[in-house]
């Protein structure tokens, strides 16, 4: 059950303090800039609703997955600026507690965190304390100014303003100014102040009562403010929680299943040290786990924190197709764990979560790292069994991932007579299908686990476990009619009838499959001769006519537009590339190997997904304009027979084999 209230923004702020209402954990950081501060400080002055907030009574097990606003001081410290007729300013070190009141009961925000950290900021007297950090101000009330007018009276000034030495290190200063800091919470004495000379160099004011009407006005305007409370029981539990979080932020920064998954496992260790999946994530993105088994192509899918959701759903995804792992760590009758949904993850098993991990009870890493080797392996091989696919940044349907990493551990925890190169063969083809269709542009979630299960019963049907060995021919057919019988779009088109848009600028999973597309053959740099890889940071896409050839030689708005095309792309790296834009394609090709010819440069261009009738209007001195429209129309027929090959149900060739 729920109700809703009101409450004063002294007493919110009052609350805040005493730590009577906490932020969850699993909530993003403070957001909103110094502007947007003052927007809702207008909002009040002007009368507009200031919304709705969202309160939890929060129940007595879930009390560590809450902090108060300012819990540890961050880097650089925070500002406290301590009540009284003067100011003190109180330097809260990094690492220090800001608030120390500890009520056994209070309640968990759930909506409205940007909005009362911003009141506490600005009227509450705490800020972040260093300089550089955006959030760092002082706001103050400009009493030259009408309340009630037109103009904005409020604005504010960096931290180090009010220190020793700053333009406002002194309550003379402020009087002086004409300007009242809104975390003054003696206004009476200071409405006392205004008219008292000693503030001033020259005489006082003339318009000292105007100034102490436009405070009077904003001190009516505080007291007469409030925000709703939407009040949640405590007989809600996290799960249901979760959902308010997932559906709520009307304001404020969005809350991932990710976050909420990794409260959840910190709420779920009891006795045991807790299991922080984000920490571990860093560590592993940073390779710092332990420098015994460095983590090449595991720790690129960890990279980016804000993808990381992805890890939980693999982590999902191989709980559900083990029925092992299941029974080891079953979850209560009332659970359901079976789609890659928000409460799917947050319900995943959190021992199941540490085995992954290599995470043990006490907190020390499970020697030799066996889980997490078992979890390098498999990316290692997603990138080889994928022809180059290396992140999740690359990838064009990011819950492939999870899925192949689901097969492969029921692999081995449930073991049949399906081997790894059954998996990986369909599991190619099955990549390359996804990819070019848009079968998982809605609806992902639910339908990825239903297509691994799928993929599963194919494998392990005992006729096609046969006919792999004995008829790899009747296999591959079997093969692609699942495929057809599973969505109609999974069918193998023929190319005449294939629309890749490769004649037109793509973006999202689109995008993605042509650039991957790129690295189906180990792509050789034009000049080095050396390997490019996909998931190093020095290998990018760059046009194989700069854009300065096509300006200079053949200018027009469809050359220009070519130029956004897939067909248009080659692999190089960055070093290489500064050199291919400073000359024109023959001249860099011509520079680079002076004896090319194309059967010289076969293997560097073929490496490339560039035939022969491409080569020859890069390296020719014929009209500019025809040597376009040659490359452009052949290079397209390249790209889909290469695609074509990478989505047909038959063994790949030789050359395309990582």
């Amino acid at each position: 059950m729920s109700s809703v209230t009101q409450i004063s923004l002294n007493r919110l702020i009052d609350k805040i303090r005493a730590n009577e209402i906490r932020i969850p954990v699993f909530q993003r950081e403070y957001v909103w800039n110094p502007g947007q501060v003052i927007e809702l400080l207008e909002s009040m002055r002007t009368g507009i609703p200031l919304g709705a907030i969202v309160l939890w009574d929060v129940p007595n097990r879930y009390s560590n997955l809450f902090e108060n606003y300012f819990k540890i001081a961050p880097l650089g410290g925070v500002k406290k600026i301590v009540r009284g007729q003067e100011w003190q300013i109180e330097n809260i070190p990094q690492g220090a507690t800001v608030f120390n009141s500890n009520p056994t009961n209070f309640e968990g925000i759930l909506d409205g965190r940007q909005r009362t950290e911003s009141l506490l900021m600005a009227i509450g007297g705490v800020t972040y304390g260093h300089a550089t950090k955006p959030h760092a101000r002082i706001y103050y009330l400009d009493l030259t100014r009408n309340y009630n007018g037109t103009e904005s009276p409020f604005g504010r000034v960096k931290v180090a303003e009010i220190e020793i030495g700053g333009q406002f290190d002194t309550l003379s200063k402020w009087i002086a100014a004409g300007k009242f800091p809104l975390w003054y919470t003696d206004p009476n004495f200071f409405i006392g102040q205004l008219s008292n000379p000693a503030h001033y160099q020259g005489p006082v004011p003339g318009d000292v009562g105007d100034r102490i009407q436009q405070l009077s006005s904003y001190l009516n305007s505080i007291s007469s403010s409030s925000l709703a409370v939407i009040a949640i029981e405590n007989t809600y539990d996290l799960s249901q929680v979760c959902n308010i979080f997932e559906t709520l932020n009307i304001s404020g920064t969005k809350v991932s299943a990710f976050d909420i998954t990794c409260s959840n496992l910190i709420g779920s260790s009891g006795a045991n040290e807790p299991f922080n999946l984000r920490e571990r994530l860093y560590d592993i993105a940073r390779n710092e786990i332990d420098p015994a088994f460095p983590l090449v192509f595991f720790s690129r899918w960890c990279e980016d924190a804000n993808k990381w959701t992805i890890i939980s759903q693999c982590v999902t995804m191989m709980y559900i197709l083990s029925d092992s792992k299941q029974n080891q760590y079953p979850v209560p009758s009332n659970i359901s764990i079976d789609s890659l949904k928000g409460e799917s993850l947050i319900n995943t098993p959190e021992l199941f979560y540490r085995e992954i991990f290599d995470f043990e009870l006490g907190g020390e890493n499970t020697p030799n790292l066996p889980s997490l080797n078992l979890l390098e392996l498999f990316a290692s091989d997603f990138y080889r069994v994928t022809n180059g696919c290396a992140s999740v940044k690359t990838c064009p349907y990011p819950i492939i991932f999870t899925q192949y990493f689901g097969l492969r551990y029921k692999l081995i925890t449930d073991p049949t007579a399906v081997t790894l190169n059954m998996l990986n063969e369909a599991f190619r083809v099955f990549y390359w299908r996804i990819a070019v269709n848009s079968r998982y542009d809605q609806g992902y979630l639910s339908q990825a686990t239903t297509d691994a299960k799928n993929l599963w019963e194919f494998l392990s049907d005992p006729d096609n476990i046969s006919y792999f060995i004995t008829d790899k021919l009747k296999w591959w057919d079997n093969l692609g009619r699942t495929f057809s019988s599973w969505n109609l779009r999974l069918m193998s088109p023929a190319i005449a009838d294939l629309d890749l848009d490769l004649e037109s600028a793509n973006s999202g999973a689109k995008q993605k499959t042509y650039n991957a597309l790129l690295f189906v053959k180990k792509p050789i740099d034009l000049k080095t001769g050396i390997q490019l890889n996909s998931y190093e940071s020095t290998v990018e896409l760059h046009h194989i006519f700069p854009k300065n050839w096509v300006r200079n030689n053949a200018n027009n708005p469809i050359n220009m537009s070519r130029l956004n095309f897939p067909t248009a792309l080659i692999p190089l790296s960055k070093s290489s590339n500064i050199e291919w834009l400073a000359s024109a394609p023959e001249q860099a090709v011509s520079d680079w190997h002076p004896n090319h010819n194309w059967q010289t440069m076969a293997s560097f261009f073929s490496s490339v997904l560039l035939d022969q009738d491409s080569y020859t209007p890069l390296v020719n001195a014929g009209n500019p304009q025809d040597r376009l429209d040659t490359f452009f129309s052949t290079r397209k027929n390249t790209l889909r027979n290469a695609l074509i090959i990478m989505t047909d149900c038959r063994d790949l060739p030789i050359d395309y084999m990582y």
